[in-house]
């Protein structure tokens, strides 16, 4: 079984094996890499962008100066071609369509062939996969811009008016569902906004006025209970300081690359983050918002590798709220970190279903710095 494991991890990292090696081999030298046509100006390592080998039709070296010089290039000893299957089966229509990646800005105008662009445009993913779609009249961004997860499937719908969003904004869920509206005026947040669980019920809603949130702001459990209501946004965040800090540190993935070691948090944070325990301690006891406060917990109990203290504050939050996602995800994790030195054998079979289970559902809404580690983890422990 480990065995087959491993030759199947090999396989889904071949790619980036090639990639990288291609690196080393000219580390001394100046070597630039193309994804279907696009320059890749980040750096070029497995945590940048992540193709399967499945993916990918050919990729091709070229150290031939002359060449090089041919094709618009200087000061580069040599270039690294890839070429994803689905670029090769894109119609030729669709190729012709510029993507942002090929353009310039000012931060007000795009730029296209050193003049503002007009017409359409669509970037993709690295493997491929289209990421977003939208119109460019005069350098300005118009009209519906569509976004997608990797699958394909539609993420939001944003309208702007000259690089401004202005009406209805739209997310969604990869299963189709609405995860939040709200309305935009001059690139200002104005009017209702409201969030939604993954069954459609409402889980936050209030009104915007000139980005500031304005009158009463009401919080829902998915069975339609009210939570919480607050008056008006101070009383907003002054109940829920701690917990929007602990979240942003969360939507910013900075807890989930400090847990896996890519990028550790500043003492300086470590220490807030130990102010936000005894504060979340205090209110648990007080039994306010228990699911907010189980869930912030638990991800410091992670933070803090005490990860049957963490599986329990998010045991806690999920007999709250059912939907809680976030609850699942970090409860996920923290078996990842659990079991990272443990053999896969040795892994209770009910373990490895739920993790396997919830990474499947990740892979295709993780972002770029993540998602090579949560597929890594998946051929790790769901080898058939």
């Amino acid at each position: 079984m480990r065995e087959n494991n491993k030759k199947k991890l090999l396989k889904n990292l071949i790619a980036i094996l090639v990639l990288t090696l291609s690196f080393l081999v000219n580390a001394q030298h100046s070597n630039r890499f193309i994804i279907d046509s696009i320059l890749v100006e980040t750096k070029v390592h497995g945590k940048n962008f992540f193709i399967d080998k499945s993916e990918i039709h050919s990729v091709s070296y070229i150290t031939n100066k002359n060449r090089i010089k041919h094709l618009g290039f200087y000061n580069t000893d040599s270039l690294t071609y890839i070429l994803t299957n689905r670029y090769i089966n894109r119609l030729d229509s669709l190729k012709g369509i510029p993507t942002t990646r090929k353009m310039t800005t000012d931060y007000s105008s795009w730029y296209y062939k050193n003049k503002p662009y007009n017409g359409p445009y669509i970037n993709y993913y690295f493997n491929g996969i289209k990421k977003e779609e939208g119109f460019i009249k005069d350098g300005k961004v118009q009209g519906l811009v569509k976004y997608y997860y990797r699958d394909g499937s539609l993420s939001n719908l944003r309208n702007f008016i000259n690089n401004s969003l202005a009406g209805i904004q739209t997310n969604y869920y990869s299963n189709g569902n609405r995860k939040s509206t709200i309305k935009y005026v001059e690139g200002k947040k104005n009017g209702e906004f409201v969030e939604y669980f993954p069954n459609e019920k409402i889980k936050r809603k209030g009104y915007y006025k000139n980005g500031t949130l304005n009158g009463i702001i009401s919080e829902y459990y998915s069975n339609g209970s009210l939570k919480q209501k607050s008056n008006n946004q101070s009383e907003f965040e002054s109940k829920n300081d701690e917990l929007k800090y602990i979240q942003r540190l969360s939507d910013g993935h900075q807890i989930i690359e400090h847990v896996f070691g890519i990028e550790k948090l500043s003492k300086r944070k470590l220490r807030k983050i130990n102010d936000c325990y005894y504060q979340f301690n205090a209110l648990i006891k007080k039994e306010i918002l228990l699911d907010d406060y189980y869930l912030s917990r638990g991800i410091i109990y992670l933070i803090k590798d005490d990860y049957e203290l963490a599986l329990n504050d998010f045991t806690h939050v999920l007999n709250i709220e059912p939907l809680n996602y976030a609850a699942k995800y970090y409860g996920v994790l923290t078996l990842l970190k659990k079991y990272k030195n443990t053999a896969l054998e040795n892994i209770p079979i009910e373990d490895r279903i739920v993790i396997c289970s919830s990474l499947s559902n990740r892979i295709n809404d993780s972002t770029h710095r993540l998602h090579e580690i949560i597929l890594t983890e998946y051929y790790k422990y769901c080898p058939n």
